[in-house]
């Protein structure tokens, strides 16, 4: 039951981290996609 439980927190943290990750990444995503558009309006707007 104790080796169940440790699986669990284990395997509860690595899900945690993933989602951590993920919303890490989509953040920088959009940070880039942001950046672009700023340029592509400065592009336009010249």
């Amino acid at each position: 039951m104790i080796l169940f439980e440790t699986l669990f927190l284990i395997f509860s943290e690595l899900i945690s981290d993933f989602f951590n990750f993920s919303k890490i990444s989509l953040n920088l995503d959009l940070m880039i996609q942001a950046k672009h558009q700023d340029n592509l309006l400065f592009i336009l707007a010249l």
